[in-house]
């Protein structure tokens, strides 16, 4: 079909006038084989198959007719199907945009409920203490809430940690953080229970399992991933603590913990089975603690 339709558009390009009789005669022939030929594969499309006669030889100026080629089923299929890819990008596109703007909206929501829950709870006393007003009611205010500071029981989670303890030694530091840590186990005013998960004992690193620093306490039982894992929990305090002041720390025992090392703290990459597996216990032992423990507030300084 393309060689004769330039082939005839290519003669019709020339004036009419100073074409050959035998060159119009050749582009009629054309002409004609290009009707044949069209005909013939539109019959084919619908099913019917055409047969040369010699009626159709004389109508072909002395050829046989043009027997149509079978229906090109491929190609029909891939000029059906060449469209989907995009249709099918733009739907992905359009479907994670809803997702994302439903939870920043969410979020949003979450956001504005706590702020107005803040909003309620100030009192004209707590402003007059955060503008220097109020006097000596002010700096009462301030003692009433280390008061309460040391009253409640605080639980802090965090994979960093440093632990310097009689038969204890982890110092597992990637950054600041693990020196906050450890500032926050030397100075928190009141009582404070601190959970870190262990890595492996190599490099310096000893939890002194077997020494009398440590108590072990009931296990957690967990489910990640469709399996039951058992968390081990040892239970260590700082000695010498001040009156009314004591610093718990509890470590977790698990393979999946003590796979890591003192480099590798954060495992990664997060699309991983495995560091799926890590987050999921690590954030199920957290919350089974908080529970057995009873503590008023959870101090979250690491991502989970």
């Amino acid at each position: 079909f393309g060689l004769s339709g330039c082939t005839f558009s290519r003669l019709l390009g020339k004036s009419a006038m100073h074409l050959p009789v035998d060159v119009a005669y050749q582009a009629l022939h054309l002409v004609a084989s290009f009707a044949s030929s069209a005909a013939t594969a539109l019959q084919t499309m619908a099913g019917q198959h055409v047969v040369g006669t010699e009626s159709d030889m004389n109508a072909n100026f002395g050829e046989p007719a043009f027997v149509g080629p079978p229906t090109p089923k491929m190609s029909t299929v891939l000029c059906v199907l060449w469209p989907l890819p995009p249709l099918i990008f733009w739907a992905v596109d359009h479907y994670s945009r809803l997702r994302r703007r439903r939870v920043e909206d969410s979020g949003r929501a979450a956001t504005a409920s706590f702020a107005a829950e803040l909003t309620d709870a100030a009192t004209p006393q707590s402003a007059d203490v955060i503008h220097g007003n109020g006097g000596g009611d002010g700096l009462a205010i301030v003692e009433r809430s280390r008061g309460e500071a040391r009253n409640s029981r605080v639980l802090l989670a965090s994979l960093e940690h440093h632990l310097d303890l009689p038969s204890v030694q982890a110092k597992v530091i990637a950054g600041g953080l693990g020196k906050v840590i450890s500032l926050i186990a030397q100075h928190h005013p009141g009582d404070i229970t601190m959970v870190h998960p262990m890595v492996k004992e190599e490099g310096g690193i000893d939890y002194g399992r077997n020494s009398s620093s440590l108590q072990r306490e009931p296990e957690l039982t967990l489910w990640v991933d469709g399996r039951l894992h058992t968390v081990v929990v040892y239970r260590a305090q700082i000695p010498d603590r001040e009156a009314g002041r004591r610093v718990d720390f509890l470590l977790l025992s698990h393979d999946l913990f003590e796979n890591r090392t003192r480099k590798s703290i954060y495992p990664n990459p997060m699309t991983r089975r495995e560091v799926l597996r890590f987050y999921s216990l690590w954030n199920q032992a957290v919350g089974a603690l908080l529970v057995r423990e009873q503590s008023t507030v959870y101090h979250c300084p690491d991502f989970h």
